[in-house]
């Protein structure tokens, strides 16, 4: 065997002791340790908003912009969750506050 194929493989031997050592490191993080107490923070919760100003918010949005407006954009000018939103919007529907049409993606909310 020549002197560069020995060095070759020498080279390589060293390269996968260094990963083994690597290795040995990552495992020894690994080993089972004392678990330490989390403190948990409470989680703020946010300030429900009146059913009543959110449902004004939207009727006054639909009435100034005199088209059928998708969820999106009302959820936008309303300054409230989506969830709210929508929540609010289908309660109009239900009262007949406001009507809604189409499906999906196309759906639109407007004054009766």
């Amino acid at each position: 065997m020549s002197q560069e194929i020995r060095q070759q493989i020498a080279d390589r031997i060293e390269r996968y002791q260094a990963v083994l050592v690597a290795l040995d490191a990552v495992d020894a993080l690994d080993a089972p340790r004392k678990a330490k107490a989390v403190k948990v923070s409470a989680r703020k919760k946010r300030e429900p908003i009146a059913a009543g100003s959110l449902a004004d918010r939207i009727i006054s949005m639909l009435r100034e912009a005199g088209e059928p407006t998708k969820k999106a954009l009302i959820v936008k000018h309303a300054g409230a969750l989506e969830y709210d939103v929508a929540l609010t919007l289908k309660e109009l529907v239900a009262d007949a506050r406001i009507v809604k049409t189409g499906t999906t993606a196309s759906t639109r909310y407007q004054l009766p």
